[in-house]
Parts: structure tokens; C-alpha cells; sequence
């Protein structure tokens, strides 16, 4: 059957389950918020989510990425584990690395 739907399931596309999971619904591109006291210092609530990677020190300007993970700083700073695309030269290379949260914006503002 078209997408593998048989007969006892529920009958929800993949779109509608993945919706009614809960993973993800964390709003914006932000650090995750402190409505989890118990929660580790790493975490991947609401991620991953597009976002824009800007003013890098050694990668200047405005870069598309994919915060993939976030960690609270001793100081209690956010950075994020971070993919994302820079330009070199006529190739397109693709960055992970750990990025202060000051550099990131969500995609869509």
C-alpha cells in the first residue's frame, strides 16, 4: 500500500504523527528555554532548526546553517553545534563546528 499504510494503524500521514510527537515544538531558533530545570547543561530540544551563522571572526558574513545541538556555557552563555555552508572561491563547503549564540538568528526572521 501507498505509504505503507496497513490496515490498524491510525491512519495519520507522517506529517500529522511527526506533529502530534512533540519533537521539535520548541518556538524559534533560539537556545531552549529553561522550562526544563532537570535538563542537562547539552541539549537538542527543538532541533534541528535553519538559522542564519553572521559575523564570525573568521568567517565574516551572513552564512545558511543548521543549529543541530545546543550547550550552556559555564558563564551562561549558549552555543550551538552548527552546519552550515560558506563560499570558497567557486565551491560551496560545509562548516560544523561550535558557534556562540550571539552569531546565530533564526532563518525565518
Amino acid at each position: 500500500m501507498a505509504g505503507g499504510m496497513t490496515p490498524g494503524r491510525s491512519g495519520l500521514t507522517l506529517a500529522e504523527r511527526s506533529a502530534q510527537s512533540g519533537v521539535g515544538a520548541a518556538a524559534g531558533g533560539g537556545p531552549p528555554s529553561r522550562e526544563f530545570p532537570g535538563r542537562s547543561s547539552r541539549t537538542s530540544v527543538g532541533c534541528p532548526r535553519h538559522c542564519w551563522v553572521s559575523n564570525l571572526p573568521d568567517v565574516p558574513g551572513r552564512w545558511p546553517g543548521l543549529a543541530l545541538e545546543w550547550a550552556r556555557q559555564a558563564d551562561g552563555s549558549w552555543t550551538s553545534r552548527v552546519a552550515y555552508a560558506v563560499r570558497n572561491g567557486d565551491q560551496v563547503v560545509l562548516v560544523e563546528a561550535w558557534v556562540l549564540a550571539q552569531h546565530l538568528t533564526p532563518a525565518d526572521g
